[in-house]
């Protein structure tokens, strides 16, 4: 995940295919672009298209930058796009799931940010093709599962072969400070918060101080034990997102 940034605008000419040069604006997260053209972004598609393309101006030509891009009460999350439960058909017939299995890994945003609720207003009273806050769809916890599955490192990675808890009750070695199989009980029980209809979530993404005690670790199977903090250890549990976020109601 990002380090948290701030955004800003930048003026830059598009002398691709005109005589005169055109003069598109950027939208940038700290020195990560986001957008090429604000003007020319898709916002309202799913998922969002924020780069446009530099001959015809299209964005869904380029399909570049594609993002995931959900409200919480204090944030925007963007998020790489992931596959739709519904799997939705789309207008040439494919499904979701399809499309985006297509793609190519960068073709998508290529990881996750929180921009502060105070710096999308600012950016929209100087910016108005973009959309107001609230235009933007509400948190889910889907979407919490999947961007704590997208924030896993490398080792605490699945195959396509087993799923999270498959993989770590065959890998992990130790747990702390709760035993390897309570541990395992309570992550599977917040991950399952994704299965079924997905249900929007009101809070905030909250910066959090890890301790050995304060979050779970899993210690893994591997040349230096590598090991990882996944969620809260004591109730209410909560998925730590990243090593450093988790999702509270009220900060």
């Amino acid at each position: 995940m990002l380090p948290r940034c701030n955004l800003s605008l930048k003026l830059e000419s598009n002398d691709w295919r005109v005589d005169q040069p055109v003069v598109w604006r950027h939208l940038y997260y700290g020195n990560v672009l986001l957008s090429n053209n604000i003007e020319y972004a898709d916002w309202s598609s799913e998922p969002v298209a924020p780069i446009a393309c530099l001959e015809c101006w299209n964005p869904w030509c380029s399909q570049s930058g594609l993002a995931h891009i959900v409200r919480t009460r204090t944030q925007l999350l963007w998020m790489p796009p992931y596959f739709a439960t519904e799997n939705r058909v789309l207008t040439d017939g494919s499904t979701q799931e399809q499309w985006l299995s297509e793609l190519q890994p960068g073709q998508l945003l290529q990881d996750a940010l929180l921009i502060d609720r105070s710096d999308w207003d600012a950016l929209k009273s100087s910016a108005p093709h973009v959309p107001d806050f609230e235009r933007f769809p509400q948190l889910t916890t889907r979407d919490i599962v999947q961007l704590w599955a997208q924030q896993l490192p490398e080792f605490a990675q699945p195959d396509e072969y087993n799923t999270v808890t498959s993989h770590h009750r065959k890998h992990c070695i130790a747990s702390h400070p709760l035993e390897i199989d309570d541990a395992l009980a309570v992550l599977s029980d917040l991950l399952a918060t994704s299965d079924g209809p997905s249900a929007a979530i009101d809070g905030s993404f909250c910066p959090v101080d890890v301790s050995a005690e304060s979050h779970n670790s899993f210690y893994f199977d591997e040349i230096g034990v590598p090991v990882y903090p996944a969620f809260a250890s004591r109730p209410p549990h909560s998925l730590l997102v990243a090593g450093q976020y988790e999702f509270r109601p009220i900060c």
